[in-house]
């Protein structure tokens, strides 16, 4: 007799096709066919974004933006991972690391930085204020207290620091959170999935108070209790999880003020990092037989796990002046994030039976674990004036700040022996990073077609770090093995500037030509590494500086088809390269885990072309609704002394489609299906040239049946169960997530 989740799993795959064939072959009552068509046709390009801080029509907007608004968002289910929320955005990757709490997003070759303090290279928003920052754990990707009850996506392409603030070299991204309106409605969302028996419900209700004030709550609980990767050896799963997240907004508007203050706290225990040994046969190391874990177990002895806790208090104040509108932003927020992963990769059983079978491993201690606790304090606040158009001139000023203190303690367990007794260190780490700048741009239009638009920002930093190591048995200061830069600061300054040309030559086509730069933040090397260590690890890390010149066009080639292309050049100088200092289990000089480490690698330069097309029509009494995108870049080091090689993490080809089809089946009900296909090809993920990033290709389907207020589906995410290596090196590697099937229902008011 088949299980409850074999049925459950045969009937999803039935259904799909099923639904699909009642949608096209139904009859269909001609007047909703009619104003969908209608409805359609309005959104094509009209979408409201905020790209240069003032509310403007996409495709009135000189850059090359995706935007992801709500009725996407809810067509593929909604989103509580930001990976399949940016699969659809052309020239981005998401280096994934199976954990939010440090993995990172990369756009246009601006690269990542595993396991260094680095920040992010693209800039991270939520709301219009700045959430990236704070080190490797937690500080390069958003939370997921960030991705509940979203209203849309903006993702700028292209250096945007002059308006957009920090780090925006390769672009920024800002995640938009629904506000309070002036309808009570809400929703009721349940999702599980079947193979790893993971539930979540989020709750929203939308309550006007008066007719100037209203108020939005929401609840997100989820809970996971089994998963895809496996350590048996301490029966966990490195993907099971469990969180809780509240929200509170009140929103006041009136007379050209707009008050909205938001306060959130989110508990969570998210997916923690996962990986498993793989080296080739290597006599020297000890491994004469090869080594190679299972793909989805893991030997480890160290309890794998993450959590990360946020609470946000976010005030945005804007009034209109008439002359002009003044906007305000405040944010404070606190980001508690932990991660713990086993440093060996082996027990004591699995060591005993490769040294059974043949296997001389150099390792000694199988105890070897870390855990990693970081608290990152951040406020920030921004202030601008946006002037009204007069003859032909806009203009807008403003200042921002930003503090971000960050408190880290780096334990690592080891097995006592009696040349040392130690249990291992521990390590705290206190660094604090203050910003400000002021901003501003002036826009002159010199015809009813042609635009010009300066943009230009300075800003000035002061980071100061300060770390030492102890014994965690005599808590004295650890003075051999591996080293602590112990303290050390910076005021760094940087002058970034956007020029811009736009020419209309009909009302629907925008065409564009821009020059920008943009800077990504350096820092310091705080673990100085072993002295054994092949490689030396410098001490601190310059700030990374682009140029980038694009030209681009966007519009309709009919009234159904909108189209973006964009066409880049960027110059990187003083390019951030992430390296190891050369020790490794298999290495007999050096038989430690690796320190990873930033350089200033030189000067890069990457190409790329990208384009992003969206179709809107009706088909057999349907509304079918088709975004479709692809970008080709090549990065490559044309000076310094990686010179001729190509940019890491820069994927040669990557793209997405996506499909959405709606069609009413029986009276007051429509049948949908929707179907997302991602892939990437190409590219190396390191600067040594090796392993080469390896090829993906993904697909996402949903398909069900949705009323005015209820939804019932079935999905399928990885459909084709398509298995690829997300990270490899010379002794680990790590997988993919496999097919998961899932139902969803959702209430509306």
């Amino acid at each position: 007799m088949l299980s409850r989740n074999r049925r459950l799993r045969r009937g999803a795959l039935f259904l799909a096709p099923a639904t699909m064939a009642l949608m096209v072959f139904a009859p269909a009552p001609a007047a909703f066919a009619q104003t969908s068509a209608v409805a359609e046709d309005a959104e094509v390009g009209e979408v409201l974004v905020t790209a240069r801080k003032r509310e403007e029509r996409l495709r009135d907007v000189p850059v090359a933006a995706s935007v992801l608004d709500v009725e996407s968002l809810q067509a593929r289910g909604g989103v509580s991972d930001i990976q399949p929320l940016l699969a659809t955005v052309p020239g981005l990757r998401y280096f994934n690391t199976s954990t939010p709490a440090n993995s990172e997003i990369s756009l246009r070759g601006a690269g990542t930085s595993r396991g260094t303090p680095a920040e992010a290279a693209v800039g991270l928003y939520r709301n219009g204020a700045y959430v990236g920052g704070g080190g490797n754990l937690g500080g390069r990707n958003f939370t997921t207290a960030d991705l509940f009850d979203i209203g849309r996506v903006e993702v700028l392409r292209g250096t945007q620091g002059a308006l957009n603030g920090r780090n925006a070299v390769g672009g920024s991204i800002n995640v938009i959170s629904a506000a309070p309106t002036q309808t009570f409605s809400g929703f009721a969302d349940l999702k599980y999935g079947f193979e790893n028996d993971r539930a979540q419900l989020q709750l929203v209700a939308n309550v006007p108070l008066s007719d100037s004030v209203a108020i939005r709550l929401g609840a997100n609980g989820g809970t996971q209790k089994k998963g895809f990767f496996y350590a048996p050896f301490v029966d966990q799963y490195h993907d099971d999880e469990e969180s809780s997240l509240l929200r509170g907004q009140i929103r006041y508007d009136k007379d050209g003020l707009v008050i909205n203050l938001l306060a959130e706290n989110q508990i969570a225990r998210t997916p923690g990092l996962f990986y498993t040994y793989a080296s080739e046969p290597n006599v020297a190391a000890g491994y004469p037989l090869g080594l190679f874990g299972a793909n989805y177990r893991s030997d480890w002895n160290t309890p794998p796990g993450a959590k990360q806790n946020v609470g946000t208090v976010h005030l945005s104040v804007s009034y209109d002046l008439g002359w002009a509108s003044i906007d305000s932003t405040s944010m404070y927020r606190k980001r508690k994030s932990q991660s713990s992963f086993d440093g060996d990769a082996t027990n004591p059983v699995a060591f005993a039976a490769q040294r059974a079978r043949g296997n001389q491993l150099l390792l000694t201690d199988t105890n070897a674990g870390t855990v990693n606790n970081n608290l990152a304090e951040s406020l920030y606040q921004d202030i601008h004036l946006t002037g009204a158009e007069v003859d032909g001139l806009t203009w807008l000023a403003g200042f921002e700040l930003l503090q971000i203190k960050q408190n880290q303690l780096s334990t690592v367990n080891r097995t006592p022996t009696a040349a040392n007794r130690s249990t291992g260190t521990f390590t705290p780490t206190f660094a604090t990073i203050r910003s400000a700048g002021v901003y501003g741009s002036l826009g002159y239009k010199v015809n009813e077609q042609f635009d010009l638009e300066v943009e230009g920002r300075y800003s000035k930093d002061k980071r100061e770090v300060e770390t030492q190591r102890f014994d965690r048995v005599t808590n004295l200061p650890v003075t051999t093995g591996a080293r602590l830069i112990t303290n050390a600061e910076s005021s760094p300054d940087a002058a970034i500037f956007n020029l811009t040309g736009s020419y209309k030559p009909t009302p629907l086509w925008l065409m564009y030509a821009k020059v920008g730069t943009g800077v990504r933040a350096g820092g310091f090397n705080v673990n100085a590494g072993e002295p054994r260590q092949p490689i030396a690890i410098p001490p601190s890390f310059g700030d990374e500086k682009a140029t980038t010149y694009e030209v681009g066009a966007k519009g309709n080639i009919t009234p159904d088809i909108y189209v973006t292309a964009a066409a880049y050049h960027s110059v990187i100088r003083d390019f951030l390269v992430q390296q190891d200092n050369g020790c490794l289990a298999t290495n007999p000089v050096c038989p430690v885990a690796s320190t990873p480490f930033l350089i200033n690698g030189g000067k890069a330069e990457v190409n790329g072309v990208e384009v992003d097309a969206a179709y809107r029509t009706e088909l057999f009494g349907g509304r079918l609704r088709i975004n479709a995108n692809g970008a080709r870049q090549k990065g490559k080091v044309v000076a310094g002394r990686f010179k001729g090689a190509a940019t890491p993490q820069t994927p040669l080809w990557n793209g997405s489609l996506n499909i959405d089809y709606r069609r009413e089946v029986v009276a007051g009900f429509r049948g949908f299906g929707n179907l997302t296909y991602s892939f990437q090809k190409g590219g190396v993920q390191e600067i040594e040239q090796t392993p080469k990033l390896r090829d993906s290709y993904t697909m996402d389907v949903r398909v069900g049946v949705e009323s005015d207020s209820i939804e019932l589906a079935l999905y399928a995410t990885n459909v084709t169960d398509y298995e690829y290596i997300l990270f490899s090196s010379e002794t680990v590697r790590r997988f993919n997530q496999p097919r998961l099937f899932g139902a969803q229902v959702r209430y509306k008011w």
